[in-house]
């Protein structure tokens, strides 16, 4: 009994240094892909923008457009071409934000591979080659899409939210209150 617990806590023990290995392996590389995240990063924020200017940019040509002023064409088309270039501008955003992050993704997965390769070979014990097949396919995805598309998701909410409240502000005031108020109302309602 006394022999189990010894190994138990051996293992424990062990388990929470290599976790601490593995962070800082995982720091080590995350440091070396700062430009391509940063760059990422900023392209989503663009790509987010965009999207929240479009609706107010397309409002904009439209009601230029349905005016049958004479002088308004000439706004008309400075709005178009604005509205053109924030569409352009936002697809190649997207574009960007997304070699750049599945460029990291990619990175951080063969090297993570590479690391769990070199010190599954390295190790004195019999290794089991379902578990090292588990990490593989399992773990290393997982913690590769964590530290990129998760990360990118929460950049994407976080100014998609931003940017809906500005837009709602500088429409209506009382529209934030209202969403404010209602909105949890209504939703919690609907839990229930």
């Amino acid at each position: 009994m006394k022999k189990d617990e010894k190994s138990k806590k051996k293992r424990n023990k062990m388990g929470a240094e290599d976790k601490k290995v593995i962070r800082r392996e995982i720091s080590k590389l995350l440091r070396r892909e700062i430009p391509s995240l940063t760059l990422g990063s900023l392209a989503m924020i663009g790509s987010s923008l965009s999207n929240q200017a479009m609706p107010r940019l397309l409002g904009k040509v439209l009601d230029s457009y349905s005016s049958s002023d004479d002088s308004c064409s000439n706004s008309s088309s400075k709005d178009t071409q604005v509205l053109y270039a924030v569409v352009l501008g936002g697809g190649l955003a997207s574009w960007i934000r997304t070699v750049c992050l599945n460029r990291v993704q990619l990175n951080l997965e063969g090297e993570l591979r590479t690391h769990v390769f070199a010190r599954h070979l390295s190790a004195k014990e019999e290794v089991e080659v379902a578990k090292v097949t588990n990490v593989w396919q399992e773990d290393i995805p997982k913690v590769t899409a964590a530290l990129t598309t998760t990360f990118a998701n929460v950049i994407r909410s976080s100014c998609s939210c931003g940017f809906a409240l500005y837009n709602m502000m500088y429409l209506d005031a009382s529209l934030v209150k209202l969403s404010a108020t209602m909105v949890p109302a209504i939703g919690a309602s609907a839990m229930f």
